[in-house]
């Protein structure tokens, strides 16, 4: 499987074990997250890119951050 998705070797360990921890939902939440970055960074967007970084960091580590606005 993941060689079809051209996982290096050196990464798959790390997917697969982000893989067995992360469930669709918390992984579709993350590239959404991710997306919406990308957009912030390039202007599209006027979402704090600092703060929503922090918000897929913190889901990546199994945390959830809660930001008070």
């Amino acid at each position: 499987m993941l060689q079809s998705q051209r996982v290096w070797d050196k990464r798959k360990p790390l997917v697969s074990n982000a893989l067995r921890r992360l469930n669709v939902k918390q992984l579709t939440r993350m590239i959404k997250t991710a997306n919406t970055i990308d957009r912030s960074i390039k202007g599209l967007s006027k979402d704090n890119s600092w703060d929503l970084l922090e918000q897929l960091v913190m889901a990546m580590a199994g945390r959830e951050l809660l930001l008070q606005h």
